[in-house]
């Protein structure tokens, strides 16, 4: 059991749906229903029943989540007394929720930075694991993908102070493998998709489906959270595609796999964001040095 399981719980309880909660939480909902299925069997108690309307909780459920409000309370409590005390040397929290640059301009940061004392972190997280690493000062600087009509990540950083910075907006593409019945295609339409599962990897993209039309949202999809196996998937799946940026025709690459133009491809934006007020100078020195990574992969 942890605290994030706690967290879920509660989203649920008070959404009275796993779907919305899962919306709420900006992450997907089988995500959110596994974690509650797997804190269910931990504990040995069932926490929500299913109404006409959605879930509501079952006595036993009323009782944990009461629990659960109340250690969520006092750890924040505890978080707020014993907070780190300001250490020497350079001191940085990253937290990225699919970015893949973002790694590169942290290393070169690190590379380039002249202190003998490093405290870092550097992490990826679901969307709304990034947001609440911001909004509790977990993460000095979130950079997060989402797309670029997305209003909910607007209302909820207003509602907790959250600024942002457009990094990037641009059109997604496909990768396809380069054996793909798709790749040797003149043109491709965003409808000749339906046929192939697509592989999704954290969750910048899983609501680009329900987004397009009622069809897209039945076709087949392969949840992923760990980057290193997405080559894997895509060679050895046929058929199956993900969507990923655009990058400059001269940057070496897997020479299996193409990027291909779609027709009705969505439109996304990567974000920089991070607390009310001015960053540190360690903060805008990372910040340079992502918006220059940033120079080197876009077309």
């Amino acid at each position: 059991m942890n605290l994030q399981q706690l967290r879920y719980s509660i989203a649920v309880a008070e959404s009275g749906s796993i779907t919305a909660a899962a919306k709420n939480l900006y992450m997907g909902q089988p995500n959110l229903s596994k974690s509650i299925k797997e804190l269910e069997a931990e504990i040995g108690i069932r926490l929500f029943r299913r109404t006409a309307r959605g879930v509501a909780p079952t006595p036993d459920g009323e009782k944990f989540l009461a629990y659960a409000k109340n250690v969520l309370e006092q750890m924040d409590i505890l978080e707020s007394t014993f907070a780190p005390q300001a250490v020497s040397g350079i001191s940085l929290s990253i937290a990225v929720s699919g970015v893949g640059y973002a790694a590169h301009a942290f290393s070169r940061f690190l590379s380039r930075e002249g202190a003998s004392l490093f405290h870092v972190q550097y992490r990826e997280a679901e969307l709304a694991c990034v947001f609440d690493d911001i909004a509790s000062g977990f993460a000095d600087i979130g950079i997060i993908r989402c797309p670029a009509d997305d209003s909910e990540s607007e209302i909820y950083m207003r509602r907790n102070r959250i600024i942002c910075k457009t990094l990037w907006d641009f059109t997604a593409v496909l990768l396809l493998d380069k054996n793909h019945p798709l790749a040797a295609c003149p043109e491709i339409d965003i409808d000749m998709l339906d046929e192939y599962p697509e592989v999704i990897c954290n969750e910048p993209f899983v609501s680009l489906a329900e987004r397009r039309s009622p069809h897209h949202a039945a076709k087949s999809r392969i949840m992923v959270s760990d980057r290193s196996i997405l080559n894997d998937m895509l060679h050895n799946i046929r058929g199956s595609y993900m969507w990923s940026v655009p990058m400059r025709s001269d940057i070496p690459h897997n020479a299996d796999f193409v990027l291909r133009e779609c027709k009705g491809a969505p439109r996304m934006r990567d974000l920089l964001i991070g607390r009310s007020g001015a960053f540190t100078e360690a903060e805008n020195r990372f910040v340079a040095a992502l918006e220059k990574a940033l120079t080197i992969f876009k077309p």
